[in-house]
């Protein structure tokens, strides 16, 4: 490793060691002088880091690997995965003498701030004259409330000839805090896009009928579309409606009388035997999924998951199950929230990939009966097709779903010395959550072939469950008929496990997409848990016969667009 040539760099005060993530996206022109004799100086571009002492139009020098006497000089993502020490230096061209004081209050307007790289900038003409651009702006030093648009006040540190915003708050602060408050609903909300609106009437009346835009950062915790929200209004520069100080508004009373709401339906047809094993899967529609947008039938308030929530957890305590496997859980939050106490359960989870959210697969067993042996996760992103013709990139990422699986095996406890654990009666049991779309029935083929991969050299009986996104006729399920037997053979194309008015532009969608199946030896079903046919769950959700089957979360009698699927076995 060499370094570049000290005589550019006069000062060398720090040294750094970049962890990976942590290189933001904008690029600034580095001079870097070759290793060679006789090397001249040339400019390459690296990715510029909001770190330390590292600011906007900070030179650096690096420490470069040599290649045939050239500079090479890698991605950020390369240089971080090699702990790269990038040093501090000032710049012979970079000018430190402009005049101003940093006491000296400013005025601007936010023009842009990016959540991704955490940071953004302030227009503001008295610095663009002074400084010839925009002023820089940390997340840490972005007062709450502000947005694109927001006027701002603060004060200017120049670090090496460059403004940077500090002390800053909003100009008109003062006059939201006393500003009246509106009541409303959280209508939607983008943790990608970064942004939501809530829904209000009365402020509807003075603001043209729009809905007010609301920044994640003005949230209250445990705000879901359908929440109840207090909030006070803004209006940005484009004279557009913001809302400022939210919280939520209890509903507790409100949403713990749901539970009194609930249908009468997904039974077990007889009482549960202490010698059988009883095993229930469901999608339980994760808070980030039940938005207006994707259920227009629904009123916003039957969407709130402090609403939804208490009925899940009642859903969950009747069926009294041994092993429950959920589909959209939303693993950072806790498993008692749902009735999953941890003295009575122990559970095993995986979040989907995607950083923007929070769901993933989860499976909880009942810790008086069974104990862990090994587990094993899932994420098929981590295995996708592999190619060697660049063309084909397109094609494969359409497998990148963001999907995922648990696989636990589990033993039947009865002994505590590990010595005889080996030797226990135990099982497989799987639960995942397979790619949407009529569009992706090759990529749910795909993960789940990575499944069975997993599963071929196992010894034990194996129960795999889970929203498969596929319908009875469709080639997931032939495949899975060649290794396993169904929990629900014969009634799959009677019954239905989810409906959705609003799919395939209003036709509707009404059928059996959730599965229990079970190894051909070594598993006596006794008996699936109950399903509702077409009809029946029509005539329950009230609908009409020249309609589609209403969307199971419209009549507010139930907190999923999916029904629980279930089995009581013997092993």
């Amino acid at each position: 490793m060499a370094l570049a040539q000290q005589a550019f760099i006069p000062a060398l005060p720090r040294a750094v060691t970049v962890p990976a993530g942590l290189a933001h996206r904008v690029l600034v022109k580095v001079p870097v002088l070759h290793a060679a004799p006789n090397a001249k100086k040339e400019s390459r571009y690296l990715h510029h880091l909001v770190l330390g002492g590292f600011v906007l139009g900070r030179v650096v020098a690096r420490r470069h690997g040599c290649r045939k006497h050239q500079v090479r000089i890698g991605s950020m993502d390369d240089l971080c995965r090699r702990s790269v020490e990038l040093h501090a230096a000032v710049s012979k061209t970079t000018s430190t003498d402009v005049d101003i004081a940093e006491s000296e209050v400013h005025s601007g307007v936010l023009k842009t701030f990016a959540e991704e790289t955490g940071y953004g900038f302030i227009s503001s003409q008295a610095c663009s004259e002074a400084f010839g651009r925009d002023v820089f702006i940390l997340r840490t030093n972005l007062p709450r409330g502000a947005v694109p648009g927001s006027e701002l006040r603060f004060s200017v540190k120049v670090l090496n000839g460059n403004p940077q915003a500090r002390n800053v708050s909003l100009v008109n602060a003062d006059s939201a805090d006393s500003a009246p408050f509106y009541q409303g609903q959280l209508k939607s909300l983008d943790a990608k896009k970064g942004y939501g609106f809530i829904e209000c009437p009365d402020s509807h009346s003075l603001y043209d009928g729009k809905d007010i835009f609301v920044h994640p950062y003005e949230l209250p915790e445990n705000a879901w579309c359908g929440s109840e929200l207090q909030f006070s209004v803004i209006l940005n520069s484009k004279k557009q409606p913001q809302a400022r100080n939210v919280s939520l508004v209890d509903t507790m009373e409100e949403d713990e009388k749901s539970v009194q709401e609930l249908m009468s339906i997904c039974n077990f047809p007889v009482p549960r035997s202490p010698s059988h094993i009883r095993i229930a899967s469901w999608n339980v529609l994760a808070p980030a999924y039940a938005t207006s947008p994707a259920f227009p039938d629904t009123r916003l308030s039957l969407l709130r998951w402090s609403r939804r929530a208490p009925q899940i957890k009642s859903v969950l305590g009747k069926l009294e199950a041994d092993i429950v496997c959920l589909q959209e859980a939303d693993v950072l939050r806790p498993p008692a929230e749902l009735g999953l106490l941890p003295e009575v359960y122990t559970c095993v989870s995986l979040k989907r990939p995607e950083d923007s959210r929070h769901d993933g697969c989860l499976i909880a067993w009942r810790t008086d009966r069974f104990s862990l042996w090994r587990p094993k996760l899932i994420t098929f992103d981590d295995h996708l097709p592999d190619t060697e013709d660049e063309e084909d990139n397109e094609e494969v990422s359409r497998f990148r779903t963001g999907h995922c699986a648990v696989v636990t095996e589990l033993r039947v406890r009865s002994s505590e010395k590990a010595e005889e654990r080996e030797s226990l009666p135990g099982l497989i049991v799987v639960c995942t959550h397979l790619a949407w779309g009529d569009d992706k029935e090759d990529v749910r083929l795909w993960q789940l072939s990575k499944i069975l991969d997993v599963l071929k050299d196992v010894d034990r009986p194996v129960i795999l469950c889970g929203d498969l996104n596929s319908t009875p006729d469709s080639r997931v399920r032939e495949l899975l008929a060649s290794v396993f037997d169904s929990a629900y053979e014969g009634l799959e194309e009677l019954s239905v496990t989810t409906a959705n008015a609003n799919s395939y532009e209003g036709e509707g969608f009404a059928k059996t997409i959730d599965y229990v199946w079970l190894s051909k030896s070594g598993l006596q079903l006794q008996h699936p848990l109950q399903l509702p046919q077409k009809e029946e769950l029509r005539a329950l959700l009230k609908g009409n016969d020249s309609e589609p089957i209403p969307t199971l979360l419209s009549a507010g009698t139930w907190p999923s667009d999916h029904l629980p699927v279930g089995a009581e076995i013997n092993l």
